[in-house]
């Protein structure tokens, strides 16, 4: 696995189901990132992803970190939140946020992965892969501080994973030992080929890098939303026996990932494609109109883009 840029745990929001526990950094609720599309030439809107189960359970208020070295606090439980329109545990809300005041790293829609980058990339099982999120038990108390947690994709989306009563048709299955607290955290892969020899090119040079070539990095490959428990028997102590139907849940270090090209569909196929395309036509026509004197981005308001 290649070294992670640190700027990558700037895309990490925590979500909490209220103000005062995310002003306390109380162990609940769950994770979430920073996505975008851009509107223009250098303009993005940005919105939060996390799973729809997250938001569901009342955790809607998000926790990020500022350039001062605290935290921003933005309750978006009165916001509109886009769920995904064939019911994936998925959900996006927009987020108006100030590069000047909050430290953030977004992950653009062409940094998503989709199924022709995938078979192109013959993508598939073994691949490294890590997940930046909230660990509760360490997750930082005057700042945001995520925890990556590495693995290997398991198993190809196939056939559908069922985890706490919810059905998901297409996710990878994914060994990377997630736990509570990471559902709705991004899943990222770096996509490292081998090239044949390249005409033209010393040898000794391509040898150098062992015929290799990083096609992508830390491209998203989807969003945690869960992770697979196990049972095995409940083990003896001290010498006293133990029924056999007597058995202990296990965290079985599998978990769910929800492909990113599953995000496409609430950009696609929900109101926010109004919402976009409304602030893509706003700005259209406020750059026909702009001159020399004119600030470029002067009336549209910082709750729109970001």
């Amino acid at each position: 696995m290649p070294r992670v840029p640190d700027q990558i745990l700037n895309c990490v929001v925590y979500l909490y189901p209220s103000e005062a526990e995310a002003e306390d950094g109380k162990s609940l609720g769950g994770s979430g990132f920073l996505g975008s599309v851009e509107l223009a030439k250098g303009l993005y809107m940005l919105f939060v992803v996390t799973n729809k189960h997250v938001v569901d359970g009342g955790s809607a208020v998000v926790r990020l970190n500022t350039r001062g070295g605290g935290v921003d606090i933005i309750p978006l439980d009165g916001e509109t939140w886009y769920d995904h329109p064939d019911g994936d545990d998925l959900t996006i809300c927009p987020i108006g946020l100030d590069r000047d005041r909050h430290e953030i790293h977004h992950i653009h829609s062409e940094r998503w992965i989709d199924r022709d980058f995938a078979s192109e990339m013959d993508i598939g099982i073994g691949e490294d892969v890590f997940s930046v999120g909230r660990f509760v038990n360490r997750e930082g108390r005057q700042k945001n501080t995520p925890a990556l947690r590495f693995g290997n994709i398991s198993q190809m989306p196939g056939e559908p994973i069922r985890c706490d009563g919810f059905t998901q048709n297409e996710a990878f299955l994914v060994e990377m030992r997630s736990v509570a607290g990471y559902s709705g955290s991004p899943v990222f892969v770096d996509v490292v080929k081998y090239v044949p020899y390249p005409p033209g090119i010393p040898k000794e040079k391509f040898y150098k890098y062992g015929g290799l070539r990083l096609v992508g990095g830390n491209l998203l490959l989807g969003i945690n939303f869960c992770h697979i428990l196990g049972t095995e028997p409940e083990t003896a102590v001290n010498g006293n026996s133990v029924p056999q139907e007597r058995r202990v849940q296990i965290n079985s270090g599998m978990a769910g990932v929800i492909p990113a090209w599953r995000l496409v569909d609430i950009l696609e196929r929900t109101k926010l494609k109004e919402h976009i395309e409304n602030l893509k036509a706003k700005l259209t026509a406020q750059m026909a109109r702009k001159d020399e004197s004119e600030p470029a981005l002067g009336s549209l308001s910082n709750d729109e883009t970001a």
